[in-house]
């Protein structure tokens, strides 16, 4: 709910991600993708930020049961997660931002339990940024406990 901004940047279509002001342009961008593990640190980021009285501004596009890699599998609202990354890959290359935060939960349904097919499609989605944002630093947050 709340703490995923939920219906607002986490689990909405792309137009309302956009309206609604989740999606920034502007220096110092963090841009958090994945599941609702990643909507889980705009939160703590933003606090963090605000505290620091730094300029950096956070931009996400989150799904529930949508990890950041190009798999088979639909999210929470049935849409199928590959278009769902080529809505993030394509809004990271608009926007150029400064670093591509990514997480999700491994042991869900999308996510990929086979340890060398995960990292084949965690390669995947870090090329797939690379080509769109070539100047992205790209920070992947493993799994928690």
């Amino acid at each position: 709910g709340e703490l995923l901004r939920g219906g607002i940047c986490h689990s909405v279509q792309l137009t309302a991600a956009i309206s609604n002001g989740c999606i920034k342009n502007g220096k110092h961008n963090i841009f958090i993708i994945g599941d609702s593990y990643a909507a889980a640190l705009f939160n703590g980021l933003s606090h963090y930020i605000d505290n620091k009285g730094s300029d950096y501004i956070i931009s996400q596009m989150t799904d529930g049961n949508a990890p950041p890699l190009f798999v088979d599998g639909k999210d929470d609202l049935q849409r199928s997660v590959i278009t769902l990354n080529n809505n993030r890959i394509n809004e990271i290359k608009r926007v150029q931002p400064e670093v591509v935060l990514l997480t999700w939960s491994v042991r869900e349904t999308n996510g990929v339990h086979d340890k060398k097919l995960a990292i084949d499609a965690l390669s995947l989605t870090i090329k797939k940024i690379k080509e769109a944002s070539p100047d992205s630093r790209i920070v992947f947050i493993g799994p928690v406990p």
